[in-house]
């Protein structure tokens, strides 16, 4: 339920640290797990996706601005 403060300006940033902070210790309290090593696993998978869906935008932001400069980079030289 905390998540959906994100939704919230300024409010979203406080709630993200927290999540980060106690996010592991939240989803081992409020769920039943196999064991120990179930719980680590699916933290790590959760992991995998966190990192992938933070890089796939910023290599998002890179394209759209680096490849307008190559074409105008491009178009420069083809002038000369």
């Amino acid at each position: 339920m905390a998540s959906l403060l994100t939704l919230i300006p300024y409010a979203g940033l406080i709630v993200a640290i927290y999540l980060g902070i106690k996010g592991r210790e939240l989803a081992w309290k409020n769920k039943q797990w196999e064991s120990l090593e179930h719980f680590n696993s699916v933290q790590k998978k959760w992991s995998v996706w966190g990192v992938c869906l933070l890089i796939i935008p910023i290599l998002g932001i890179l394209a759209a601005v680096a490849l307008p400069a190559y074409m105008d980079y491009q178009s420069a030289v083809g002038a000369q």
